[in-house]
């Protein structure tokens, strides 16, 4: 009996052995500032044996002998694997922060701070950089169209400038001022947005209802327009981006509105002049303006005009078409070409942007260049 139970002893503790025949320890720390992280988990990889850092950072594991791959992972801090030696029973590990992605989560620029789209009261509008830059302009108003809901611009003003043409949701007031309040990092601008370089945003945020009032008073009552710009990054590397586009816009076509053409136009004021329709005017003392065919029509009955004199001068008129004039000597294709420079980068202590742009509209005969260093 006492044979049996000692080699039953005897084989307990070499199956003990076998499984767990090295304990590997160490201690884990924060790679940004070297302390401790307690809470770690470590485990081998492809089980379930595993074991959690303490306060001071210590862990402590039992394995088998063989070559070993341990897994360490913390939230906020990049997963490592690393293979153990076959006799290594120490191990310190350093854990790299990682920037938490908050996908899905919107937030929101209100000029004061950000907010993500949960804690929002009122009517935002989130415009990021690849809105603004999927269409190709020199002008940051043209790249708001279209991508903007409740930013309407106002076509039908004549003689407008540049940002005074632009609404949200309507128009607030009949005789005061309608534009929107444009507030660039966090400050009002009082200025055009086309003078803002577009390669300058980051982002936009437009604020459409009364929720804006609340944070910019009575200024913010037709709408807001947050508009943030690209800054420099701190502990990043010197970054370099090149921008350059070409827009090529084709010349006008008049021809393309369905307008009574010229020979019709003709037939139309010779059936009127044979109705007496010129008649008032053609006997005006006061000289009244008569259009070329009525005049010609006119001096043909009075005898001062010959009939192949008045055919000729019909088959001019039929010949002549302004539309034709103004496709020759005023309208012409037009271009634009734009050139935007941006380096940044940081180190521990300050960060800096350096941007540089330069504009031309061939068509207009308009060149600005802008910089800006932040």
């Amino acid at each position: 009996m006492k044979r049996i139970l000692l080699m039953l002893w005897i084989g307990l503790g070499l199956g003990i052995q076998a499984y767990a025949q090295k304990s590997v320890r160490g201690t884990i720390t924060a790679g940004e500032d070297g302390m401790p992280l307690p809470g770690v988990t470590v485990m081998l990889k492809g089980t379930t044996l595993g074991t959690v850092s303490d306060e001071a950072g210590v862990y402590s594991l039992g394995l088998p002998s063989s070559k070993q791959v341990l897994v360490f992972s913390f939230i906020g801090y990049q997963s490592q694997e690393i293979e153990l030696g076959a006799e290594q029973t120490l191990l310190d590990v350093v854990m790299t922060e990682t920037d938490l992605d908050l996908e899905g989560v919107t937030v929101f620029s209100t000029g004061f701070q950000e907010l993500p789209l949960e804690r929002t009261t009122g009517s935002f509008v989130a415009i990021d950089q690849e809105l603004v830059d999927r269409r190709v302009s020199t002008n940051l108003i043209d790249r708001l169209e279209d991508v903007t809901p409740g930013l309407i611009f106002n076509r039908d003003i004549r003689g407008a400038a540049l940002g005074e043409s632009i609404s949200i949701r309507g128009t607030a007031t009949l005789i005061s001022n309608s534009e929107p309040l444009i507030v660039v990092d966090n400050l009002a601008y009082d200025g055009p947005l086309s003078s803002i370089n577009p390669n300058d945003v980051a982002s936009m945020t437009v604020l459409k209802d009364a929720a804006a009032a609340s944070i910019w008073g009575a200024r913010a009552g037709n709408g807001v327009i947050v508009i943030t710009t690209k800054k420099g990054s701190f502990d990043r590397p010197v970054q370099v981006q090149l921008t350059s586009n070409l827009t090529r816009v084709q010349k006008p076509d008049l021809f393309y509105y369905p307008l009574m053409s010229i020979n019709s136009l003709v037939d139309k004021q010779m059936e009127l002049y044979d109705a007496g329709f010129y008649n008032s005017q053609l006997r005006d003392r006061r000289n009244a303006v008569v259009n070329p065919l009525a005049e010609a029509l006119y001096a043909h009955e009075q005898g001062q005009l010959s009939q192949s004199e008045l055919d000729a001068a019909i088959q001019t008129i039929r010949n002549a078409d302004v539309r034709r004039d103004q496709e020759r000597y005023f309208k012409r294709a037009s271009s634009q070409q734009q050139y935007a420079l941006n380096v940044s980068g940081g180190s521990q202590k300050h960060s800096y942007l350096f941007s540089a742009g330069w504009d031309r509209n061939f068509g207009e005969d308009v060149e600005s260049d802008n910089s800006r260093l932040t």
